[in-house]
């Protein structure tokens, strides 16, 4: 994703269009999903939000609890 950002940027500057589209094209799956896997709470972190809103009750947050124990 920084790749092809870097990319992105020398090809604008060098007045490329067709790379500077490529580069373009492909930083944002790339460059998107990553920032956005960056910013994601942990999943124990976000159960936890959830039953202290209210949106989950306390069977299904022990569930979710467990489950988030067994997998690590």
């Amino acid at each position: 994703g920084a790749l092809c950002v870097a990319a992105c940027r020398l090809a604008w500057h060098k007045k490329a269009t067709t790379p500077f589209r490529f580069a373009y094209f492909f930083s944002w799956p790339t460059l998107g999903t990553g920032l956005i896997l960056l910013a994601q709470p942990e999943n124990n972190n976000m159960v936890e939000r959830l039953y202290k809103a209210g949106h989950i009750d306390k069977q299904k947050y022990e569930e979710l609890m467990a489950k988030h124990e067994k997998g690590s």
